[in-house]
């Protein structure tokens, strides 16, 4: 018997529709099956295309974590956005022992979308001082002008009633921005 490769289970995975949680769990069974969950791809894809974080199907999505050997960032932002997107204060709670443990653990990087992620748990959190490591990460990477960070940052500080911060912050990556030339 041919076993199906792992990139025709990663296109399936791809193909599956956001909304199609039996076809997903389907699809995990046969990779399991397969011996195919080991490829770093197609576990992040378990976590996101399978769309357990999407379809509030956290716990399912932490398991799915949870088996990939060599989690990359693309993995941590999977878990972390699909709980910083349900919002409230234990996930947000979740999300910032995510970004601790994807810290210590020190073999993913976070991105953009990572501290995004980040600084929306920690507005939800009122964890100002989470989101003020947060932002030393963002400024230490260069990333702050990114539009998703530089107004999750802004957002978090505005909530934290840190206006004054929020103001620095738009008024930097203004100063970023012309300094590249985009404006």
């Amino acid at each position: 018997m041919t076993h199906p490769s792992r990139s025709f289970f990663a296109q399936l995975l791809q193909a599956t529709h956001e909304k199609n949680h039996p076809t997903g769990k389907t699809l995990q069974a046969q990779i399991i099956k397969t011996g195919s969950s080991s490829c770093p791809y197609i576990a992040n894809s378990l976590v996101e295309v399978n769309l357990y974080a999407k379809c509030q199907h956290l716990p399912e999505a932490k398991l799915a974590f949870e088996e990939i050997d060599n989690k990359d960032t693309v993995s941590w932002n999977c878990l972390i956005s699909g709980h910083s997107q349900q919002g409230g204060i234990s996930n947000s709670s979740i999300v910032m022992r995510l970004f601790k443990r994807m810290r210590a653990e020190n073999n993913a990087p976070p991105d953009a979308t990572t501290l995004a992620g980040i600084f929306t748990a920690a507005s939800n959190l009122a964890d100002l001082f989470g989101g003020q490591l947060a932002h030393a990460v963002a400024v230490k990477m260069e990333i702050c002008s990114d539009v998703f960070v530089g107004n999750s940052l802004m957002n978090m500080y505005c909530k934290s009633g840190f206006v004054t911060d929020a103001r620095k912050v738009l008024i930097e990556c203004l100063t970023e921005i012309l300094s590249l030339g985009l404006l």
